[in-house]
């Protein structure tokens, strides 16, 4: 039998999602079984204010400036800053890097969308 492509391989991991307490930001904690997959953690807020409940007219920026971001910290000591989008059907995940998979705004975005297993989700790029 020939072996599977990597394209094809089942990789099993957990992902543990809650508020920060406050509720003004959110935790993902990932451990993936897999030694291409790095356990990871991130943090989902919005960005361009130095405080969330700060009024959207008021401060240095103005609510145009902030954005929904999720900064990621792994095992490897990578840390990333991607832009975020949520809606019911599709967590998306994209960044503006040189080099990254993704490229720019104008590629596709990670995107993790509900599976049929309770509790877990399907991840496309």
């Amino acid at each position: 039998m020939p072996p599977i492509p990597p394209s094809r391989r089942v990789v099993h991991s957990t992902a543990v999602i809650e508020w920060l307490e406050g509720e003004r930001f959110l935790i993902h904690r990932a451990r993936t079984h897999h030694p291409d997959s790095p356990d990871s953690i991130s943090i989902v807020g919005i960005t361009g204010r130095d405080r969330v409940d700060n009024p959207w007219n008021s401060g240095p920026t103005l609510a145009t400036d902030s954005r929904l971001c999720l900064h990621y910290f792994d095992v490897r000591g990578v840390f990333r800053v991607y832009d975020v989008s949520i809606d019911d059907a599709a967590w998306r995940l994209w960044r503006d890097a040189p080099g990254s998979r993704n490229g720019s705004s104008a590629s596709s975005p990670t995107v993790a969308r509900p599976s049929t297993a309770a509790g877990s989700y399907v991840t496309t790029t």
